[in-house]
């Protein structure tokens, strides 16, 4: 994100209007973080634009933040538009600058907004109920993993890539059964609930190690 200071001074503070549907942010407000552009990007499949410049803002309003950050997480939360704030630059404070238009009227200790129409900022396009909600992508690639043959440790790995991303849910643990003793358990027996070792030349070929039955002891484990 740009550091550029802007060149100008607005009526109103830029920074106080949401990037992503324009409204006025009546609190303090959250950065756009590059965790929230690839959100945002996932989501309306556009990349966010002229972050940083003068006449465009930098931050969320608590609502397309929140749902922005569930969506990731795959939650059923979506915004209630399919095409998000688009700003361009204004020709005139006078009569294009959306945040020199937008009137903010103080009424004792509330706030009222009126907000301008003007040609430098198209609003959100609503809901449309043709238009399918955008699909988590953490949805996709576990639905991709279930269809698709992966051994378990590649599947873990993806689990675990997926948990560096913020896209599982802090309380998801990934884990899946080893069987690594599956190539010693066929040197043991059990019997009348003893277990030992009934081939031990084959268990240390299996080790790679020599076997020596002049070296031995006795051992007796009694867990």
């Amino acid at each position: 994100m740009s550091s550029n200071k802007r060149q100008y001074k607005c009526k109103n503070n830029p920074n106080k209007f949401c990037y992503v549907c324009g409204e006025y942010i009546f609190v303090t407000p959250p950065n756009f973080t590059s965790t929230l552009q690839s959100a945002y990007r996932l989501y309306f499949y556009i990349s966010p634009e002229n972050l940083g410049e003068s006449w465009t803002p930098n931050v969320l309003c608590n609502t397309c933040k929140t749902g922005l950050t569930m969506w990731m997480t795959g939650a059923k939360r979506y915004l209630s538009f399919d095409v998000p704030t688009i700003w361009r630059q204004p020709m005139c404070h006078e009569v294009d600058c959306y945040f020199c238009l937008t009137k903010i009227k103080q009424h004792g200790r509330h706030k009222t907004v009126e907000y301008a129409h003007v040609n430098s900022m198209s609003k959100p396009v609503p809901h449309s109920l043709s238009v399918k909600y955008p699909v988590c992508p953490k949805k996709n690639i576990v639905n991709r993993q279930n269809q698709v043959i992966m051994p378990n440790e590649k599947s873990e790995l993806l689990a675990s890539r997926l948990q560096e991303r913020n896209l599982l849910k802090s309380q998801v643990k990934v884990t899946f059964y080893r069987s690594r003793q599956k190539y010693y358990a066929q040197y043991y027996i059990k019997k009348n609930n003893v277990c030992y070792c009934n081939d031990i030349y084959g268990l240390f070929k299996e080790f790679g190690e020599p076997y020596d039955p002049t070296e031995w002891r006795l051992f007796i484990d009694s867990n």
